[in-house]
């Protein structure tokens, strides 16, 4: 596995600033579903459409299905239509959070993103493709027929 991880994780030029602290810990709070770190974090200046590190907060929620943090960006402000590199160099470029979230069945995720007006028609910049075709080539067959019932 030795060489794996540059491939999706890229080098980063951290530079520890105030900010990219804020950020990177909103990410992580955001996949972890601390809806309660979230509002914290958000108090004290993080940018909830930061992109910190290869993906925002609400990318990060809705690719763990953690729907209550998802929610509770989108209320704080996030983009549901940011586009962002989610992986690294040829992956996931300008791919958005419904991307992920139709490729790995987060179904409550999917649900929210349409409710809260996310374009479900925005077509990555890899392959151009949209969440759906993203969950139709990955087999989401789930994320598919949910996306295609709420077209």
């Amino acid at each position: 596995m030795r060489g794996y991880a540059p491939v999706f994780f890229p080098s980063w030029n951290r530079t520890l600033s105030r900010q990219e602290v804020l950020d990177e810990a909103l990410s992580w709070a955001a996949r972890n579903n601390q809806c309660g770190s979230i509002e914290a974090l958000v108090d004290l200046g993080a940018n909830v459409n930061a992109n910190p590190f290869r993906g925002t907060p609400l990318l990060w929620a809705c690719y763990s299905d953690k729907v209550e943090a998802a929610a509770r960006l989108l209320d704080l402000g996030a983009d549901p239509d940011l586009r962002h590199d989610f992986g690294g160099e040829g992956h996931g470029v300008q791919a958005v959070a419904m991307h992920l979230a139709a490729q790995h069945s987060a179904l409550r995720c999917l649900d929210l993103l349409l409710d809260r007006g996310a374009d479900p028609s925005i077509a990555d910049g890899s392959y151009n493709a949209t969440p759906l075709e993203w969950a139709e080539e990955c087999g989401a067959a789930d994320s598919a027929d949910l996306l295609r019932r709420r077209a």
